[in-house]
């Protein structure tokens, strides 16, 4: 059986750890959250890039067929 001081410490010391637990855990979550956070943003860079790479794609296309068009009425004319 503990003595009381015993007892006292033993249930001190409890807390101590259970409130390391709660800080850890709440660490944790955090650090989950953090992570999300993170893959989203990444996500939403990539998407950006794709856009503007599809974007750049379009332009060149249609540039590409207006020079053909171009070209082909200057053929007609001759």
């Amino acid at each position: 059986m503990l003595s009381r001081k015993e007892q006292e410490q033993l249930e001190e010391r409890i807390k101590d750890v259970q409130a390391r637990n709660s800080k850890l855990e709440k660490m944790v979550v955090q650090s989950s959250v953090d992570a999300v956070e993170e893959a989203q943003k990444k996500q939403r860079a990539a998407e950006k890039k794709k856009r503007i790479a599809e974007n750049q794609v379009k332009e060149v296309k249609k540039n590409a067929e207006n020079e053909v068009r171009v070209i082909t009425t200057q053929i007609k004319k001759r």
